[in-house]
């Protein structure tokens, strides 16, 4: 197959193309798992696919093209395969507002620590990674020296309450982000949800009747249950 799709299942944004693909009944494209946790994406094969060591990663062999992060391969998919048209022009403003919403305005903080090839830390991009990672590992072994992570994490997580309220009041016109239409808002909404439900539970829905519906009707629907049984 010419275009091929690197993941890892336990990832975030991974999860948006890979409803995408569900959504959309894309079968002609080869995905390849990417285990993170093992540090394969540090594999000099995969480094030279992909510089940053990160997922997801669409590469169209045929053309050389290779696309790094879920909102241009969730748009290139859009663009180049029937099905579900999820980039609908008529509501390509608030499709827009909200991806970058969610992509810009969260932090590290709420994702897993990573994994880290101890040969590439003097780069300043795995420094830094390498640093929010140390952080989580004082607050394993040192608890009592972990206070400045509690602070950032509640201070984190007051960002992400004002987003789901912001989400709550979106949702009064209609099931969807952007009303009656599924499109790729949701498919980048619906990672995080359900991320921050699993750090949270269900004080993600609290006081957020229109919040909890629309995870249940999102639930129901067959490219959720291909991508969460997969």
């Amino acid at each position: 197959m010419p275009v091929k799709f690197y993941s890892f299942k336990q990832a975030l944004w991974p999860r948006s193309v890979r409803l995408t693909l569900a959504e959309k009944n894309i079968t002609d494209i080869e995905v390849i798992e990417v285990n993170l946790a093992a540090g394969e994406n540090f594999s000099p094969s995969y480094l030279r696919i992909n510089k940053y060591a990160t997922v997801p990663t669409l590469v169209n062999t045929d053309t050389n093209q290779i696309l790094e992060d879920s909102t241009t391969i969730t748009e290139y998919l859009d663009s180049n395969y029937p099905g579900t048209e999820l980039y609908t022009t008529s509501d390509m403003a608030t499709i827009t507002h909200w991806i970058n919403t969610i992509l810009m305005g969260f932090s590290w903080c709420f994702l897993h620590p990573i994994l880290l090839n101890w040969s590439r830390q003097n780069t300043p991009f795995y420094r830094e990674k390498l640093q929010q990672t140390n952080s989580f590992l004082v607050a394993y072994k040192y608890p009592e020296q972990a206070q400045p992570l509690y602070d950032l994490h509640r201070a984190e997580w007051r960002k992400a309450e004002l987003f789901l309220d912001q989400l709550e009041d979106q949702l009064e016109s209609g099931p969807y982000i952007v009303g009656v239409k599924y499109t790729a808002a949701d498919v980048h909404v619906i990672p995080l949800l359900v991320h921050l439900k699993s750090i949270k539970g269900d004080v993600v829905f609290s006081g957020r009747p229109n919040l909890q519906q629309y995870l249940t009707k999102v639930s129901s629907r067959e490219s959720f249950k291909l991508v969460d049984d997969a």
